[in-house]
């Protein structure tokens, strides 16, 4: 190999305040370090690729080298921060220019300055900046997981490559119970095609344990990941695939604590051409997990809430069907979409025998426990009311009663029931008819023997608890082989449409579902309005009656 004498190199190079290294041949051997390079990356031994004395290095790095010895263009970077840290171990930062030597060409030259302090102050006021900004995006954030969700897409767009918040399970949480998804996650966009990273099932590993211990102690946890430090995270195979695939050379754990014990885990990774994250680091996190822990305090209380309220919606609805000689019937309750709170939906049937049955349904206005309270209350009076034989105007009559005593000893909030709608219904099997009376609610659709679908507009009366007046009764046929449905908005209602045009859609369906019983219908129905848990803007309360034939008595 052809090259100049190592004294032409020290009497040029040896004090200039700049790294100069210079490296040799398509291997880029390493053939001269100044005093400077050596203060910042330690006395690296002559005659090695740099390749394998600074295995860091990314392609990028590689193939400027390969560029300038083959073309002999001079290339010149912007100030940006070194895959590799420095002799002391913190993060590196520079600015630097590689030409070609020799005629032929035989080696590069390196000159860098060192611009680490300068770039570092720029991060600190870009990081103040972020922290200012996500602490407007949470504060004005309609609800807590979209917090959570502004959260992880910022760090995602702006410092990291995948960024997750996994909300800690309950105390008495089953240990053997499968890995629970993240609560939110983000992607950057170089990663964003492989999709989330899988659910590990390591929970058992020794470990995964020991790390989890970290966890739990409320300390951050940084991890430099690699074929040696990787199985400390996890033994799990797709996991530790999709870590190498997304090329993540970084990992970052930190404890969402409130109250003092452990609510929530913020995860995130980042890859060799992203920001690099030491040790210095850490505290920047804990402040980032500080904005956070106050959102995952609001969602694990609201989850509790929702979880209490749907217990107690579920122990008020029914739980069976009375037998109804000559009338099939099938009644059920859907909660909305995961994100959406239970509300106050109910229904009933009730024998009242003489051939005579009552059906009532009904939705509090309002989500949550509150709601789910009250209709509990409205409920039981419509129950007791229709036991009592009240007829439609007089049951809605009490119910307003009751419920506007309701509304006006509740705390001034907005988030309290204020009114509720209901439609009740009382048929008469010897007369072929029905009685009904509304208060506010969605009318009634009428599917007759030969498959015609009417629509039942009772004159509407106030919704209840507004004290404005009478409930006007109706009288309509109702015979054998004619189909019953009572239904709440949730079945309807749309944020992209009409309510009529939902009215329309679930008439339709209706004309077309199967006779085979009340139950295949109510199913066809929700099938169709693609109302299964989780598709819903709200929770649904169904009530389908089908007369089958005349008791006989």
């Amino acid at each position: 190999m052809q090259h100049l004498p190592m004294s032409a190199f020290e009497r040029v190079w040896q004090d200039s305040p700049v790294a100069v290294l210079v490296t040799g041949g398509t291997d880029h051997e390493l053939i001269y370090q100044n005093q400077c390079c050596i203060e910042l990356l330690g006395q690296l031994p002559l005659g090695t690729p740099l390749q394998r004395l600074l295995p860091q290095v990314t392609s990028v790095g590689l193939d400027r080298l390969n560029s300038v010895l083959c073309t002999g263009e001079t290339v010149r970077t912007e100030a940006h921060w070194l895959p590799f840290a420095d002799v002391d171990g913190r993060p590196l930062a520079m600015r630097y220019v590689m030409a070609p030597l020799g005629e032929p060409r035989w080696g590069v030259v390196t000159m860098g300055a060192d611009v680490t302090a300068h770039l570092q102050a720029l991060r600190d006021l870009e990081r103040a900046a972020f922290l200012a900004d996500l602490t407007d995006r949470m504060i004005t954030a309609q609800d807590p997981a979209t917090a959570l969700k502004q959260l992880t897409d910022a760090l995602a767009r702006d410092l990291v490559d995948f960024a997750a918040v996994y909300i800690a399970p309950e105390d008495d949480a089953d240990p053997d119970a499968p890995p629970v998804p993240p609560e939110v996650l983000s992607l950057s966009p170089r990663i964003a095609a492989l999709g989330g990273p899988p659910l590990s099932g390591s929970g058992s590993d020794s470990n995964a344990e020991r790390w989890r211990a970290v966890l739990l102690e409320g300390k951050p946890l940084l991890i430099p990941l690699s074929d040696e430090s990787l199985p400390a995270v996890t033994h799990d195979a797709e996991t530790m695939a999709w870590v190498t695939a997304a090329g993540l050379t970084h990992l970052i754990a930190v404890p969402l604590v409130v109250a003092g014990t452990l609510a929530a885990v913020l995860v995130a990774g980042t890859g060799a051409d992203g920001v690099q994250l030491t040790e210095d680091d850490l505290s920047f996190w804990v402040n980032i997990a500080a904005r956070a822990s106050t959102g995952i305090n609001a969602l694990r209380s609201l989850r509790q809430q929702q979880t209490i309220a749907a217990q107690l919606q579920h122990a008020l609805l029914p739980r069976r069907l009375p037998p109804i000689d000559g009338l099939d019937v099938a009644g059920l309750y859907l909660p909305g979409s995961p994100n959406v709170q239970v509300g106050g939906d109910w229904w009933h049937v009730l024998d009242l025998g003489g051939g005579h049955v009552a059906a009532g349904i009904g939705d509090v206005s309002g989500r949550g426990l509150a709601a789910a309270s009250v209709m509990g209350q409205v409920s039981a009076a419509m129950r007791a009311g229709g036991l009592a034989r009240l007829e439609p105007r007089a049951l809605l009559k009490l119910l307003d009663t009751l419920m506007g005593d309701m509304v006006a000893g509740s705390d001034d909030d907005a988030m309290s029931p204020q009114f509720a709608t209901a439609c009740y219904v009382v048929l008469d099997m010897d007369r072929n008819s029905l009685v009904a009376a509304n208060a506010g609610h969605l009318p009634l659709l009428v599917r007759r023997r030969n498959g015609r679908v009417r629509r039942l507009d009772t004159p509407p009366g106030a919704p209840l608890g507004l004290g404005m007046g009478d409930y006007p009764e109706a009288r309509y046929r109702f015979t054998a082989g004619d189909t019953l449905v009572l239904f709440t908005d949730g079945l309807v209602e749309s944020r992209t449409e009409h309510l009529d045009a939902g009215l329309q859609r679930l008439s339709e369906l209706l004309a077309e579902a199967p006779a085979a019983s009340a139950s295949a219908i109510a199913d066809y129905l929700i099938s169709g309005m693609n109302r299964r848990h989780g598709h819903g803007p709200d929770d649904i309360a169904l009530l389908v009656m089908r007369s089958t034939q005349h008791p006989t008595r």
